[in-house]
């Protein structure tokens, strides 16, 4: 799981980890966390799907070595620290429970 922002230390670590740490066949889950104030206007303009496919669009471009990846990118609202941590305790006992 890696969280996707519009800063450049998002983009750095998704580029690390598509370079260093995904195989093909891996999955990898991108979260986007936003406040709520923050999305309210997008929301309401319908603008949230257009803002997914750039997202994901983004994503893509970065895998430059064209590994065979599945890419989950999901949105999240709330406290961006809190809802991370949350996150990642969900993907931890999934994988524990395989």
């Amino acid at each position: 799981m890696i969280g996707v922002g519009d800063n450049n230390y998002s983009d750095l670590a998704l580029r690390w980890m598509l370079e260093e740490l995904v195989d093909d066949g891996d999955t990898i889950i991108c979260l986007r966390v936003k406040e709520k104030e923050a999305v309210e206007d997008e929301y309401k303009a319908h603008l949230y799907k257009q803002t997914a496919r750039d997202i994901l669009a983004q994503i893509q471009e970065r895998n430059e070595a064209h590994r065979a990846i599945s890419i989950v990118l999901e949105f999240a609202i709330g406290d961006r620290i809190h809802t991370f941590q949350r996150m990642v305790g969900r993907c931890c006992q999934v994988a524990h429970n395989r």
